[in-house]
């Protein structure tokens, strides 16, 4: 795996590259979540089962995954030391993804599948190190159940042949994250969950996920901040705005749930909703309807990423600008039926308005005043000016008392719409654009 500076040491780019681990561990569990030595073993010697499962890996993430030892275990195999990658990210940091042990049960191949009853893997973990310290994300287990891999081999259509090598699990566990960074107390994610039912050739069908709980004590975000720069603006006193929610510790739950249909025009039809909920802060949720890509634009992006993760981070793949514009004229069968956001506040808002009122010397009413004539006088020449007032007027509605607020958008007449001529629009007649779409802003509903 070839990997290249993300920044030179002392630049602001080179502390970039300490916030990654975090996407790195995400992205590695979420290839597993959607689906799922004496010397290393050849890949020709390896069982059919592992290298099926190394061979998700090696097309997925370009990871080059091997093992100390893989013996046979009951009615499946016992693979020992994994690695799945190590290497360089610059001069200073080194990486690795390692597993201890992972248990295959029940495996079977059948009609191009590979099945598995059961999948563990134990000890995983994710580890970043360089002259300032470490960072740590670490798994002691997680379960996979009626797992199945389509092998390239097996897949006829050309959908079969794109969900080929996806690893696709009824049922997924992960009940603790433990994460560690020098410097600080560790933190945990606990109680992940995965459920999926559908199509193992081409998978689409039904999953929910279940986030679990994340939680982070606020006093060591409150000296990661002070140690690394203001997340909030500088003006505020977090300490201030951290007695004022009443937060010891910094946590999220929530769900997801998508359905997926593949249409005969080979375009994937996705419902999708998810909702993340931060305690004392506020609940945001997002709905899409009916959002269908194109197999031909899923494929370039699957693409982009794997040559992108071959180049290394930084390093631009060579053929980036061909893929651009195969991905672009994709875009042309993108289409949409709606989509909402939606925040319900529970305390963030007061305990800001607050803050802000008392640093300028002023009540809250007049602060509310102040910001809507300021929004008001900034969206005088909005190119469209209905749209302009709704804003105002829930922003507005939603300071003066802090609920919720709704942004929506729906294809005129129930239909769905192009995304790429919504562009178009927008960028050559604004006003033409409400005659496609149907736009809400609503504050308090």
């Amino acid at each position: 795996m070839r990997m290249r500076p993300l920044g030179t040491p002392g630049s602001r780019n080179a502390n970039v590259h300490r916030f990654r681990p975090v996407f790195a561990l995400l992205a590695f569990l979420v290839l597993l979540c959607g689906a799922l030595s004496g010397p290393a073993a050849r890949a020709e010697e390896m069982p059919p089962p592992v290298k099926m499962l190394f061979q998700v890996f090696r097309l997925k993430l370009d990871l080059q995954p091997r093992a100390r030892l893989i013996r046979p275990d009951g009615d499946g195999y016992e693979l020992q030391d994994v690695v799945f990658a190590e290497g360089a990210l610059d001069d200073e940091t080194r990486f690795t993804v390692t597993a201890r042990r992972i248990l295959l049960r029940g495996t079977a191949m059948r009609d191009g599948l590979m099945l598995y009853r059961h999948i563990r893997v134990e000890d995983l973990q994710v580890a970043f190190t360089d002259a300032d310290g470490h960072f740590r994300a670490f798994v002691p287990r997680a379960d996979f159940a009626e797992v199945s891999i389509l092998s390239p081999q097996g897949a006829h259509t050309d959908v079969e042949k794109f969900a080929s090598g996806n690893m696709f699990s009824a049922a997924t566990s992960i009940p603790e994250i433990r994460f560690e960074v020098s410097g600080f107390e560790p933190f945990y994610w606990r109680g992940i969950r995965v459920t999926w039912e559908g199509d193992r050739r081409t998978g689409a069908g039904e999953q929910r996920l279940e986030y679990g709980t994340l939680k982070i004590p606020l006093a060591e975000l409150l000296k990661a901040s002070k140690r690394h720069g203001k997340a909030l603006d500088r003006n505020y006193d977090e300490e201030v705005l951290v007695r004022r929610l009443g937060l010891k510790e910094f946590i999220m739950t929530g769900y997801g749930e998508s359905t997926s249909t593949w249409l005969p025009d080979n375009r994937l039809q996705t419902d999708a909703t998810s909702i993340m909920r931060f305690e004392r802060i506020g609940e945001i949720s997002f709905s899409l309807d009916d959002l269908a890509m194109p197999l031909e634009l899923l494929q370039g992006l699957e693409e982009m990423q794997r040559q992108r993760m071959a180049a290394g981070p930084g390093a631009v793949p060579p053929d980036a600008a061909l893929m651009q514009r195969r991905l672009m004229a994709s875009l042309q069968r993108l289409t949409l039926l709606g989509l909402d956001v939606r925040w319900r506040d529970l305390g963030l808002t007061p305990a800001l308005l607050d803050l802000a009122a008392e640093r300028e010397g002023v009540g809250r009413k007049a602060l509310i005043d102040r910001l809507e004539r300021d929004l008001t006088a900034k969206l005088a020449q909005a190119p469209i000016p209905q749209l302009a007032r709704q804003l105002t007027a829930a922003f507005v509605k939603f300071l003066r008392e802090p609920k919720s607020l709704h942004v929506g958008i729906r294809g005129a007449n129930g239909q769905p719409v192009a995304l790429a001529g919504l562009v178009s629009l927008l960028l050559i007649s604004p006003q033409m654009l409400m005659n496609s779409v149907e736009i809400v802003i609503e504050a308090n509903e």
